[in-house]
């Protein structure tokens, strides 16, 4: 074979393994590029799921606090609305007199409050306009001393005069211990109209 056609031949077979070489070439760095494509594709599918949860959990955060800051203004405002009830309602209590049974209570609860105190001197602290009718409600007992009191707007307060026995009728103190019981009940009439 001459040696141009060696040449020739060679050349061929260069420019085929060239080419072969190159294909092969192409085909790893295909491989390669889809690869890192797959893993490019993973990575970010992952980042942006871990993203997306600690997005959802920060949503849920501020949806719960937001939550709370509705329920907490809620009770506020119910809150405040009772205050307001309840003020009303000790303002009224003067007005307690003119209800026709006002006489009647009142001597009774003097009467019912005079078996828990012992027998002996005591006093009985009650609105000054009250002091006829707790005067009729002592009638026969001796050693009672009647004191007209501004911190008794209604009803009475009976205090032994040793200290050991003090029976607070007061309508203040009645009320007082009524409202939580009250509260409850005015707010579910409110619920019920709402």
């Amino acid at each position: 074979m001459p040696l141009a056609e060696l040449l020739v031949a060679l050349e061929r077979d260069g420019q085929a393994s060239v080419d072969q070489e190159l294909s092969r070439a192409r085909e790893e760095a295909s491989r390669i590029l889809e690869a890192a494509a797959a893993t490019a594709a993973r990575e970010t599918g992952d980042a942006l799921a871990g993203h997306e949860a600690a997005l959802r959990a920060a949503a849920e955060r501020k949806v719960a606090e937001a939550r709370r800051q509705a329920e907490r203004g809620v009770l506020e405002a119910r809150a405040g609305f009772l205050d307001r009830v309840y003020a009303a309602a000790l303002l009224q209590l003067p007005r307690v007199r003119d209800l026709p049974a006002y006489g009647d209570t009142m001597r009774a609860d003097v009467e019912a409050a005079l078996r828990y105190l012992p027998a002996g001197p005591l006093t009985i602290h009650c609105a000054s306009a009250d002091a006829p009718l707790v005067q009729a409600g002592v009638a026969g007992r001796e050693a009672v001393t009647i004191v007209p009191s501004s911190e008794v707007t209604a009803g009475v307060r009976l205090v032994a005069d040793d200290g050991a026995v003090e029976v607070d009728r007061s309508l203040t103190t009645r009320l007082a211990a009524r409202r939580p019981a009250l509260s409850i009940e005015i707010l579910g009439h409110l619920e019920d109209r709402s």
